[in-house]
């Protein structure tokens, strides 16, 4: 039997509201107070029961400083798209995040992660 999650806060709550309403300007803010020494990874095959607090938890519990974690939805239907970026807070734990979850079984899907390409 899978553990009952942690409440949001209400700080959390907010900020997953924002980003829903306004996708774009969130990415962009987000994207300029990125610090210099941070890394994204895409985290593909992600279950579709799978949310931001699951993929967040994952991380944590491999030993990783995460500083963000973002499911992409459809605009249509609100549906997870399937994969995640994860931002870490240095290049060199993303490159230990790669090595040790890529191909990781995660809620029944092999994982595939990669550092994030930027949108242009």
């Amino acid at each position: 039997m899978a553990e009952p999650m942690e409440k949001a806060t209400d700080e959390e709550i907010h900020r997953a509201i924002e980003r829903a309403m306004n996708p774009g300007k969130a990415a962009r803010a987000h994207r300029e107070s990125r610090g210099a020494g941070s890394a994204r990874l895409f985290v593909g095959n992600i279950s579709m029961s799978a949310d931001e607090r699951d993929v967040h938890r994952l991380f944590v519990e491999q030993g990783f400083d995460v500083t963000d974690t973002l499911i992409p939805r459809d605009r249509q239907t609100g549906d997870p798209r399937g994969f995640a970026f994860v931002e870490l807070a240095n290049a060199d734990q993303a490159d230990k995040a790669i090595k040790l979850l890529h191909g990781f079984e995660f809620l029944g899907r092999e994982l595939r992660v990669n550092t994030a390409d930027e949108r242009r």
